[in-house]
């Protein structure tokens, strides 16, 4: 508990929403893309039939870690990749999403009620930190 009061939060925090940020106008054009395109429907519709769906929930939350690793490496956030560090990254990504699923835009790409969501951010964010630490 000590040490969780020296992690860099704000910083975490800020990756968290920049991730986000990076992650609406995503889901936004590919919800435009389903409304407007019956091709990208027909596209849409076949990846997000069962079981698929759940590796590509799974996939999108991958990204969304690995995205939120790769900001605090370009932000040179110090002590980024330290376990402590990155669990609250999890933690703070987790926040961001559910900040995201309150508001009313769909959640086509990252579905916050889903558990295969912090699976997938749990494994973006350790295992771009893996790459980062060789």
């Amino acid at each position: 508990m000590y040490k969780l009061k020296y992690l860099p939060w704000r910083e975490l925090f800020q990756i968290a929403i920049i991730a986000t940020l990076i992650l609406i106008p995503l889901e936004l054009l590919v919800g435009w893309g389903y409304s407007s395109s019956p091709i990208v429907r027909q596209i849409i519709q076949r990846i997000y039939t069962p079981p698929l769906n759940t590796i590509v929930y799974i996939a999108a939350a991958v990204g969304v870690g690995a995205l939120a690793v790769y900001i605090g490496e370009r932000r040179r956030v110090v002590g980024l990749v330290n376990n402590p560090s990155l669990w609250a990254l999890v933690l703070c990504v987790m926040l961001g999403l559910l900040v995201k699923s309150l508001l009313p835009i769909p959640s086509i790409l990252v579905n916050f009620r889903d558990f295969g969501t912090l699976i997938g951010v749990v494994f973006g964010v350790f295992g771009r930190a893996k790459k980062l630490s060789r």
